[in-house]
């Protein structure tokens, strides 16, 4: 990774995703919930750190690199794959 990039993309993007499973829309509630949970997600992602990217990374890979209305119709779309999947 080079020295100026502190995160991988596919590491923001599962963290926004696990905020957005936990009800946070918006950046700065991403960040909150991101930074509270700052050890466990570094835990789980492997991440050498503990802290969490800032809100304004957040934001700007929503509106700049993803489409977040497109990234919204994917986690919908996981949950109705778990929520079949549970009623079977």
């Amino acid at each position: 990774m080079p020295k100026q990039l502190r995160y991988l993309l596919a590491t923001i993007l599962v963290i926004i995703f696990l905020a957005k499973l936990c009800g946070e829309d918006r950046p700065i509630g991403i960040t909150e919930w991101a930074r509270h949970r700052g050890k466990w997600l570094a835990e789980i992602l492997g991440l050498e750190r503990e802290s969490m990217p800032h809100h304004n990374t957040y934001r700007r890979i929503l509106a700049e690199v993803v489409d977040e209305n497109e990234f919204e119709e994917l986690a919908r779309g996981y949950f109705f794959i778990i929520e079949r999947r549970d009623t079977m």
